[in-house]
């Protein structure tokens, strides 16, 4: 009895650890509500979801007020924030983002190599420091793109020749 009950607090607690793994990889809390993370208001999303009824996502930015140090430091400019369009009232203070962009765009080709790449490079170094090695690495002719998978979540970092960008995203399951 001792035996299976010591098994099911462990297998409890392993699964609150790992529910909260994805909360703050990238410096913002995921799991943060509308109310907190933006300057929205419930009237403009529900305005923006009968405008646009076919959009799965509102993207909507960072409130400044949010600390952006982490994605700032590593060379990010803009924080956008997707929510699932619920096609029906939102309540700001309940939902959360299903995704978190941090994106860099280059104005030039000459800013955009090698600037990029090292900006690249550097990201994600510091993704691998705190993550380990990516699950996966595509190098494709417009695209490199490494992604680490959580339990709960998964990480992409894409570094896309043609739109001269990199993006960071964090993405629930």
């Amino acid at each position: 009895m001792n035996r299976s009950l010591f098994l099911t607090l462990l297998l409890f607690i392993t699964s609150i650890k790992s529910n909260g793994q994805c909360d703050n990889l990238i410096g913002i809390n995921i799991n943060s509500t509308c109310y907190e993370l933006t300057d929205i208001s419930s009237l403009s999303i529900y305005t923006y979801q009968l405008e646009n009824p076919s959009k799965d996502y509102i993207n909507i930015d960072l409130k400044q007020e949010v600390n952006r140090d982490f994605l700032e430091n590593l060379g990010f400019d803009k924080i956008i924030l997707g929510f699932k369009n619920q096609k029906e009232s939102i309540n700001i203070k309940r939902i959360s983002p299903e995704y978190i962009k941090a994106i860099r765009i280059f104005k030039s080709e000459n800013e955009f190599s090698p600037d990029a790449y090292l900006m690249f490079n550097r990201v994600k170094k510091d993704l691998t420091s705190k993550y380990g090695n990516s699950n996966e690495n595509i190098i494709g002719k417009f695209a490199n793109t490494e992604s680490w998978h959580f339990e709960g979540c998964t990480l992409y970092l894409s570094l896309d020749k043609e739109k001269r960008m990199i993006l960071l995203m964090h993405i629930k399951k």
